[in-house]
């Protein structure tokens, strides 16, 4: 499934013409600030670090993080200039490529976040593989993405994204050098994803729960 670029640019105009900085339709508080600390909870990486937000959107995630944990220094890699353009100024280093090749060298990180981005790759193990090498041993690896459960990808293949059951990430990641610390199916928010997207919500996202993967680098 190759990467519409530009219908993707356009969903992130109308997301954030209507206020939503952060293209993740699961939330986990009532707020961005808030949402983003629960994550940096659970992802607990270490302190000091270098990381590398793969898919990083707009860069608000990233930037929100860099709030919470100003002790982080983070690199932002995204296929669209456009999305890394819409939030210029914070002093983030961007990489406009594709996340299965990021011209940085081997162990160059100390952690990784992939945060509602990995089902844009056509093969999971691909993005685990690359995130496997610039992560030093021992680092950190964090994934918040989403689980199938029933249903089809058909409706989600308009937003060039696919969803698998747990085992594909499972797998994909024990094959490319990641070990599992940390799984969970947090519940999100009630109503938040239907707030924005009304009946589009269920169109898309029928079928399928939050989850978050922390990893540890072979």
């Amino acid at each position: 499934m190759r990467t519409n670029i530009a219908a993707l640019d356009e969903a992130i105009r109308t997301m954030l013409a209507s206020g939503q900085n952060i293209c993740q339709v699961h939330r986990f508080a009532a707020d961005d600030p808030g949402h983003i600390r629960r994550l940096s909870r659970w992802a607990d990486l270490p302190r000091n670090a270098s990381v590398v937000d793969m898919g990083s959107g707009t860069g608000e995630v990233a930037r929100l993080w860099h709030l919470c944990r100003p002790d982080l220094a983070f690199n932002l890699v995204n296929i669209s200039q456009f999305q890394l353009d819409c939030l210029p100024g914070w002093g983030a280093k961007q990489h406009c490529c594709d996340m299965t090749d990021v011209p940085e060298p081997d162990n160059r990180f100390d952690a990784a976040i992939c945060c509602f981005a990995i089902g844009h790759v056509d093969k999971p193990g691909d993005a685990f593989k690359e995130m496997s090498r610039l992560v030093k041993p021992g680092g950190i690896v964090f994934v918040y993405d989403m689980i199938r459960l029933r249903g089809d990808n058909r409706a989600m293949a308009e937003l060039g994204y696919t969803v698998g059951p747990r085992g594909t990430l499972d797998d994909a990641s024990r094959a490319n050098g990641l070990d599992l610390d940390i799984y969970m199916e947090p519940i999100p928010v009630p109503g938040f994803g239907e707030s924005v997207l009304g009946a589009d919500y269920g169109k898309y996202f029928a079928g399928v729960v939050p989850a978050i993967w922390r990893f540890v680098v072979r």
